[in-house]
């Protein structure tokens, strides 16, 4: 009973994600439930920002919660199967996953662009009106700090999976033209003097 190793290290990516996803839903929604607005993008002469920095990264977020956990599920099924049949592990679906992907990661790295920005022009702005800034002291400021980082590590995380994915996909494709098997008894390949009649 072999263990698929690209398998588990995908379950393992897949549900890195997943926590790293909550982890900004949760530092996101709690940091703008403590400044009343979205704090992204702050200007102090107008004091109002767009919530639409903020929602994209809650509900991009949320989406790829979900599809990692998806994903976890289904890789780890995988797993658990692919130690009894060694050949699941190279049937199972790769092209759309690492399609999917990839756009996933694009998503993340544009939300992570959009936080790390916003929240940069917001303590910048900040910091020239109030003392403390974007200090850790301030709770809500802290969180912004952990939401930026996991954002980030999400990214990371998606990378990797992208890596795998293609070497899973290369591997695959080596190891299925090796298994090409032609039935040396199936009748397009015998001699015709050979083949038994069925009439």
């Amino acid at each position: 009973m072999a263990i698929h190793c690209q398998l588990l290290f995908s379950t393992i990516l897949y549900c890195l994600v997943f926590i790293s996803s909550i982890i900004v839903i949760s530092t996101i929604s709690y940091a703008k439930k403590s400044f009343t607005k979205c704090y992204l993008y702050l200007n102090k002469e107008s004091g109002s920002t767009s919530a639409l920095s903020c929602d994209l990264n809650l509900y991009v977020s949320g989406a790829a919660t979900a599809y990692g956990l998806v994903m976890a599920i289904y890789h780890g099924y995988g797993t658990v199967v692919a130690s009894r049949d060694s050949h699941i592990g190279r049937t199972m679906w790769v092209m759309p996953w690492l399609l999917l992907n990839g756009f996933v990661m694009v998503l993340m790295f544009i939300c992570a662009c959009v936080y790390s920005l916003g929240l940069h022009i917001t303590c910048t702005e900040v910091s020239k009106a109030v003392k403390t800034g974007c200090s850790s002291e301030i709770s809500a400021f802290l969180s912004t700090a952990v939401a930026e980082g996991a954002v980030w590590v999400s990214v990371a995380l998606w990378v990797c999976l992208i890596g795998i994915e293609g070497i899973r996909l290369k591997r695959n494709r080596r190891a299925i033209s090796r298994e090409v098997y032609v039935d040396p008894t199936t009748s397009d390949v015998v001699s015709i003097g050979n083949v038994v009649s069925t009439a």
